[in-house]
């Protein structure tokens, strides 16, 4: 027979206490029960940790596809006040479980155990035992005595609430956010898609939308995110996309600015014909994307950062998988998934997504890496083979060159672009997994043309001699 032990300033964990000899369960460090019987050592002391056993309850919930707000998961959120977490911490949802281990570090689990997510860094050498906080400031940290060993790094974000998402909502498989009292995610982890509309789904605070009134601009400190990268907008008119934390040792991956020092207060703003645009209050404009309207272009988005993880971008979408406008990061020359202009594509492009394959004649094909992901043909077939993509001509069109130039295949853009968004070269096909699409990006890493959405068309050689 057993007793439970507990002790206040460690509420979720116990030791089993054996009535017949007042000695502890422990188990090896492999988690394997052995029936050790060891003498009870002090919760604190971290020898005795593999006398410790974590209280665990799950409960089983739907998936959640709420676009207004992301639910508080019953049993699975945390309110940031700055309470001691700990060791054994464990939020679950659908046998999913966060847990703050032994180690120090947040990890996710599995229904099986396997390791999902952990916050980064070395796994630390402890002596005292670790704890956590969600911190007043909305930073979930652990500790050891009174020094941060790790954090989300994302005080100042407005977070309030650390919550698991019910495994499968907004076709994600898992996650885990910091939200902000209105219900938007502010920070978030998740894992790959396993749907290709996955990856365009609107989780709040992921997007602006140009059909509504009270999500469509962000003004001064807002900001959308996909979790780990920030578009926002300073008080001083410049737009800005960050990776991780803006206000918080981010990374500023790109910028407008507001060069002829036009005065604020200033919004950022998806506009109804899908342009997007940053003025101030009597409409004076800092900055637009494109000259007129932008087709397929209702949500101004933050993609899921997938595959590649050095990747960035933001987008606007039509809410069908169509992509109408992009901001992405250029390739460099390690990566796998790029064609640059000028250059033979030899190998399939591939970035953990989608992968891009041509053959021997012009036939090109776009296969989603994910359960039950469907294969797109591209490009029919023709004879000849590929070699370069060619210069932008006056009328906007591009286009693949074959070796024998018997034939060739232009890319035709829908979108009106501005003309230095033509004229920045190189050019580079590139497949994002980010969307996950297969695009032309020019030299500034805006996009150009898009397969899923222009496609391309077959002409005689004749039209590719610009």
């Amino acid at each position: 027979m057993w007793n439970i032990a507990t002790v206040p300033s460690y509420p979720d964990t116990f030791q089993l206490v054996s009535r017949s000899t007042g000695k502890c369960l422990q188990v090896y460090q492999d988690t394997k029960y052995h029936g050790m019987m060891q003498t009870c050592g002090s919760t604190t002391d971290m020898g005795t940790r593999y006398q410790l056993f974590r209280k665990y309850s799950s409960i089983t919930v739907e998936p959640t596809y709420n676009r207004i707000a992301i639910g508080l998961t019953p049993g699975a959120n945390v309110y940031s006040d700055g309470a001691i977490l700990s060791p054994g911490f464990t939020l679950s949802v659908n046998d999913y479980s966060l847990v703050l281990d032994y180690t120090g570090q947040f990890i996710l689990y599995s229904p099986t155990r396997t390791v999902l997510w952990s916050m980064s860094g070395p796994t630390p050498v402890l002596t005292t035992m670790p704890y956590g906080k969600f911190t007043y400031d909305g930073n979930l940290c652990s500790y050891k005595g009174s020094t941060a060993e790790f954090c989300t790094e994302t005080n100042t974000l407005g977070g309030v609430y650390l919550n698991m998402v019910p495994p499968g909502s907004y076709d994600r498989p898992w996650g885990i956010v910091i939200q902000n009292s209105s219900g938007r995610m502010v920070w978030g982890r998740f894992g790959t898609s396993t749907t290709v509309s996955g990856f365009y789904s609107l989780i709040p605070g992921s997007f602006l939308d140009a059909l509504t009134t009270t999500n469509n601009k962000l003004g001064p400190g807002e900001f959308i995110t996909n979790g780990r990268d920030y578009l926002t907008l300073t008080s001083t008119g410049q737009t800005q996309f960050w990776v991780r934390n803006p206000y918080h040792n981010g990374q500023l991956k790109w910028e407008m600015s507001n060069p002829n020092g036009i005065e604020g207060p200033f919004t950022t703003t998806i506009q109804s014909n899908g342009n997007i645009c940053t003025q101030n209050k009597n409409g004076q404009r800092v900055w637009c994307a494109a000259e007129k309207s932008i087709d397929y272009s209702r949500y101004l988005y933050v993609p899921p950062n997938d595959g590649n993880d050095v990747n960035w971008g933001f987008i606007t979408h039509d809410g069908s998988n169509f992509a109408g406008w992009g901001q992405f990061n250029i390739p460099v020359s390690t990566w796998s998934n790029y064609v640059m202009q000028g250059t033979s594509w030899t190998n399939s492009l591939n970035n953990g997504v989608i992968k891009v394959e041509k053959s021997s004649t012009f036939l090109t094909t776009l296969t989603y890496l994910v359960p039950n992901g469907p294969v797109v043909t591209l490009v029919p077939e023709y004879s000849g083979t590929w070699s370069k993509v060619n210069a932008w001509s006056s009328s906007g069109r591009y286009a693949f060159i074959a070796t024998n130039t018997a034939n060739c295949v232009q890319m035709f853009t829908t979108v009106q672009w501005k003309q230095e968004f033509l004229a920045a070269q190189p050019n580079y096909l590139v497949a994002i997994p980010a969307i996950p699409e297969f695009v032309l990006l020019n030299s500034n890493g805006q996009l150009i043309w898009s397969g899923i959405r222009d496609g391309f068309w077959n002409s005689s050689s004749s039209q590719c001699n610009w």
